[in-house]
């Protein structure tokens, strides 16, 4: 028998949803360094500084996102990350 360590990831813009999936594990770029959110982390609110997004999945692929700045909370394996530019690789989308 294989435990789901997943939680739900959801990306918002002002525009709306920029990106959602299941996920194992979360690393970025808080104010005072790097921090990770794993499954079951207890509630939690940061602010995001400029940096790189690391998803890893679980079928164990990763995606990087580079993000400017946003806040992120995480609550019963529900993370939100709310920011204004954010992209893959070198294409940066920006809602001002």
């Amino acid at each position: 028998m294989t435990l789901d360590k997943s939680f739900q990831l959801q990306i918002l813009m002002p525009s709306g949803i920029y990106y959602q999936d299941q996920i194992m594990e979360l690393v970025f770029p808080a104010k005072d360094g790097l921090r990770a959110i794993l499954y079951n982390h207890a509630p939690f609110l940061s602010a995001i500084g400029k940096g790189v997004l690391r998803i890893n999945k679980p079928d164990g692929t990763s995606k990087q996102f580079e993000i400017q700045q946003g806040m992120l909370h995480i609550k019963q394996n529900l993370c939100t990350i709310l920011t204004e530019h954010i992209g893959l690789s070198q294409d940066i989308v920006s809602q001002t």
